[in-house]
């Protein structure tokens, strides 16, 4: 949905992505996305959309690997990517002004929009990835596979920090506010894994005057020849130059086991009742 348009965004097949109006329950405009040639067209699907917080750009995916930045106020002319494998899923990042989009090909591209270029590819998974989520001031990111592993990436290095498998495929993930549990949904069992998140090490941030924090962000300060700031379309600016080193683990929670089996037996005796 975009923010204060009160219009909705969605993909389809036939190459199209439709904007709704549901105020009027009217269509507010239909048009092509990735590809020009017939034969694309008709087995193309635009499959994932994203939105900035601010609602004056939104990217798109298609299942040929096609990845566009759109401009609101002129929809034509969108500047591209071409990724290797399809693109699953989207993800624009509201505090910190980067987008991250998964592939079939197992991978996590980080891309920057003021270039609209990849700047980190995250590869160690070796099944499909089902969900991912940015956390720590967005210097980390944790992911999710069908390889029946969870990972705890440094977004800045591009490296795994942590790894732990399951028994089953992770199909699904949340975390708290605070980002200290993490509650996992599996394939083949009814159970959820309950994991806390926590940090061995630490180090303090560095001061430089080129740096400032906003809202626990940090943020790069350009600056023109005269002294006055640059306006820049996108929200923030993500630093991929330093490296805040931190580390982090996974543990199971043990507070949640005496739990799980007494919720599992009512559920059985409601599916029996049925």
């Amino acid at each position: 949905v975009f923010p204060k348009k009160k219009k909705v965004l969605y993909g389809c097949t036939n190459n199209k992505i439709f904007i709704f109006d549901y105020f009027s329950s009217k269509y507010y405009k239909t048009f092509l996305n990735h590809h020009k040639i017939k034969e694309k067209r008709k087995n193309c699907l635009v499959n994932t959309l994203s939105i900035n917080k601010k609602g004056n750009f939104f990217v798109s995916g298609c299942l040929h690997g096609t990845l566009k930045l759109w401009k609101w106020k002129n929809l034509e002319n969108p500047k591209k990517i071409k990724l290797k494998g399809k693109i699953l899923k989207i993800r624009w990042t509201k505090e910190c002004d980067f987008i991250l989009a998964i592939t079939s090909f197992h991978n996590v591209h980080v891309i920057l929009p003021e270039n609209f270029s990849i700047k980190k590819s995250l590869r160690g998974h070796s099944g499909q990835i089902t969900e991912f989520k940015p956390f720590n001031n967005y210097r980390n990111i944790i992911t999710t596979s069908l390889d029946n592993s969870i990972k705890i990436w440094n977004l800045v290095s591009g490296k795994i920090i942590n790894s732990i498998f399951c028994k089953f495929p992770v199909v699904s993930f949340d975390m708290d506010k605070e980002s200290k549990l993490l509650a996992t949904a599996h394939s083949f069992t009814t159970n959820l894994g309950f994991w806390k998140i926590l940090i061995y090490k630490e180090e303090k941030k560095e001061k430089n005057n080129c740096f400032k924090e906003e809202n626990g962000t940090i943020i790069k300060i350009k600056t023109r020849k005269n002294g006055s700031k640059k306006k820049n379309l996108f929200q923030k600016k993500f630093n991929f130059k330093k490296e805040k080193k931190s580390g982090f683990f996974l543990k199971k929670s043990e507070d949640f086991e005496p739990f799980m089996p007494k919720k599992i037996e009512k559920l059985k005796k409601i599916i029996k009742n049925l």
